[in-house]
């Protein structure tokens, strides 16, 4: 069966494929967000976690430092 004649379907293909590039980069960029805040999260608790496990296992601070002197 031969294919059907569609006036403007390059203009619509093409509208498709522009609306789906925007939807693309706005779903990254929010998604870029949220991983970057995630990330930062993480990371603040990796750095109490240290802070926390080298205090109790030398009893001075991440400096060297005795905390109760």
């Amino acid at each position: 069966m031969p294919k059907k004649f569609v006036p403007n379907s390059g203009a619509i293909h093409f509208h498709g494929k522009v609306f789906r590039r925007r939807f693309l980069k706005n779903q990254l960029l929010k998604e870029s967000t949220w991983v970057t805040f995630d990330s930062l999260t993480v990371l603040e608790e990796f750095e109490r976690f240290e802070e926390e496990f080298l205090l109790n296992e030398t009893g001075t601070g991440s400096w060297g430092v005795k905390e109760n002197e």
